[in-house]
């Protein structure tokens, strides 16, 4: 799964990420240089979603991007039913 800011590919990124007899699912880190509470954006809808005391918990933390993530598909279908099942949870 990759967003439009992230599509910029040198080389076959399916070659070899990935064993489809493996579990896994990944995501990349590697360009974000600021913690999870400097970030306007990243803090911001951290907060508005959890609310200050998640963000004093985890803003310390480096921000992982998950506009760029692979997986086997039974993977990626998990995360996405957790990423659905968080979102429609909260008020």
């Amino acid at each position: 799964m990759i967003d439009v800011r992230d599509s910029y590919f040198q080389a076959d990124p399916f070659d070899p990420i990935l064993d489809p007899n493996e579990k896994a699912f990944l995501v990349f880190h590697g360009v974000e240089t600021i913690l999870i509470s400097q970030c306007g954006w990243n803090g911001g809808w951290v907060k508005d979603c959890f609310g200050k005391k998640i963000l004093d918990d985890i803003g310390n933390n480096h921000i992982i991007c998950s506009g760029v993530s692979v997986g086997v598909s039974y993977h990626v279908l998990f995360m996405i039913l957790l990423t659905h099942s968080l979102t429609h949870s909260l008020p």
